[in-house]
């Protein structure tokens, strides 16, 4: 493991210092990141051990980026490289876990892109943003996230929460317009725990081998567009994109005689259309969004489920297919007593229309959030940040105060803490608990 960390930091040195000698007409730049995280759970909990969601990771982002001297053509490669020491507990996680994810190498930001007069052509790892949503995602359905360790991505931490997608992405624009055409070759579902950790939506499984390999349905490429017009202070959009769910729901595969024999995901195509409106009023940036979903993905078959009661439950609970879903979310954004004091506000809405078999799960969810921010001290070193969501459709909430402080020149540590809290079958109480987060971040 530190000889793969210490390979790329290496390369990348030896790229920043030779490479510009060596060719002309092109300018280098390089940045290094190292970060350490603990995070776990405070006290005794209702739901989970404490052990389940103990993390201490080590991670090092090297980013190079490589221009030619017009700035048509950039070239720039960001692996990040992850070490987390809570799946070397034996107790928990077998060796198969360990060899997946207590390290890894997930490629962000790392593509070929050229830049014409109206025009940008990127192919590689990136992130396409859509949608005018911050803490929940209605049209931004392009990129996956990551649930290994952040239950609520948008409020953890976006830059890491969101996963890198491999794409082609085509941007036009003018000064009144833009329109973007996005192709993701391969189906890339979100990074999720071990099926043995309690956060796992496939823990009620973990005694079965999953066919990870099996994708069938998901051999089509997904692609989409977006049209945006823009009229003084206020922007219009419009999506579309055919793809597939983030998170696949599992199968169970049964043998001749029917008994499980093992597990395969089932991948059903979603289709997404919407729009969504920003503007500017009275220093106050609003903001509205709609949006339907037609999915057919068929959960599970409820006259083949087999196994033990606890999988039985599991299926019930989430033996759901529909056709239809219906969005809804408008948001407000303001500076409160001074520009370095934000308060975000957002209301989102979603009803399940047509379902074509017996529904285990409300039809109709609706929830609300809220982001406060205060920077403080002199250049912004200091940040107190207070988070949460409000599910008024099932009453359980999450809440988040965090701490950022901005030392030296290239260090930087915050703490934050959750609760979340609910009854056992709502959004936030079934990971009923208090959680802790540290970090402590170097960069150049």
């Amino acid at each position: 493991m530190w000889k793969r960390f210490g390979s790329i930091a290496i390369l990348f040195s030896v790229a920043v210092l030779v490479v510009p000698r060596v060719v002309h007409g092109i300018d280098v730049e390089g940045s290094f990141r190292l970060r350490y995280e603990n995070s776990g759970i405070l006290g005794e909990q209702k739901y989970i051990r404490k052990e389940d969601i103990d993390h201490r990771v080590f991670s090092m982002r090297p980013v190079l980026a490589i221009y030619s001297n017009d700035g048509a053509w950039e070239l720039r490669a960001a692996p990040n490289i992850y070490y987390d020491t809570a799946y070397e507990r034996v107790d928990i996680y077998n060796e198969q876990d360990k060899d997946e994810f207590s390290s890894y190498i997930d490629w962000r930001d790392t593509y070929v892109s050229h830049r014409g007069e109206n025009n940008v052509l990127r192919v590689g790892r990136q992130v396409i943003s859509w949608g005018k949503m911050d803490a929940l995602r209605l049209a931004d359905r392009i990129n996956p996230v990551n649930l290994e360790r952040y239950l609520v991505p948008y409020l953890y931490d976006y830059e890491e929460g969101i996963q890198h997608v491999t794409a082609v992405s085509w941007d036009v624009f003018s000064a009144q317009s833009g329109f973007q055409v996005v192709v993701v070759p391969e189906y890339q579902q979100s990074r999720l725990p071990s099926k043995n950790n309690r956060f796992s939506p496939y823990y009620a499984y973990r005694g079965y081998d999953i066919a990870a390999d099996k994708k069938p349905d998901a051999s089509q490429p997904e692609y989409g567009f977006r049209y945006q017009k823009f009229i003084d202070d206020a922007e219009l959009s419009f999506y579309f994109w055919e793809g597939y769910p983030d998170i696949p729901p599992i199968g169970i595969l049964l043998d001749g005689n029917g008994h499980p024999q093992e597990l395969a995901y089932h991948y059903g195509t979603e289709t997404y259309v919407g729009m969504s409106y920003s503007s500017i009023w009275q220093h106050k940036v609003l903001r509205f969004e709609l949006g339907m979903i037609h999915d057919s993905v068929l959960m599970m078959d409820q006259r083949r489920v087999s196994g033990s009661e606890e999988i039985q439950a599991f299926n019930k609970k989430r033996g759901l297919s529909f056709s239809d879903m219906y969005l809804a979310a408008a948001g407000v954004e303001t500076e409160l007593w001074s520009p370095a004091a934000r308060l975000i506000m957002q209301y989102y809405y979603e009803e399940l229309a047509k379902p074509d078999k017996p529904v285990y799960a409300p039809l109709r969810r609706d929830g609300i959030t809220f982001s406060f921010s205060q920077l403080l001290g002199d250049y912004d070193r200091y940040q107190l940040r207070f988070d949460g969501q409000y599910w008024t459709s099932d009453g359980s909430y999450l809440l988040r105060a965090g701490f950022r402080d901005q030392f030296l020149q290239h260090w930087q540590w915050n703490v934050e803490l959750f609760q979340l809290v609910g009854d056992a079958d709502t959004t936030f109480g079934m990971y009923e608990h208090s959680q802790y987060t540290f970090r402590l971040q170097y960069e150049i």
